[in-house]
């Protein structure tokens, strides 16, 4: 974004120029955040109803350890107590 106004102010083009475009990309970044922000309340809401019915930690595309927190800085999976094992499922 700070190219294009760079170079529309280089180009001596009016200030509206490329304006519509810089709206698009700002709006889709905000949405892309809030998009993530629903994505995580889903996992902790599914999570809830996962316990609610009984299915217990071993239904959840192969996961079979707890879920990890939704706060707080990442770690690499060397530092985890257990060793992180991903698995696919059908």
């Amino acid at each position: 974004m700070a190219t294009l106004m760079q170079q529309r102010v280089a180009a001596n083009l009016p200030l509206g120029t490329g304006a519509a475009a810089l709206q698009m990309v700002s709006q889709a970044s905000f949405e892309m955040v809030a998009v993530r922000q629903r994505f995580i309340e889903a996992h902790r809401a599914l999570v809830d109803v996962r316990t609610e019915i009984g299915l217990g930690q071993f239904y959840g595309y192969g996961d079979t350890a707890e879920c990890p927190p939704n706060e707080g800085a990442l770690r690499l999976a060397t530092e985890f107590d257990a060793p992180v094992h991903l698995a696919a499922v059908a």
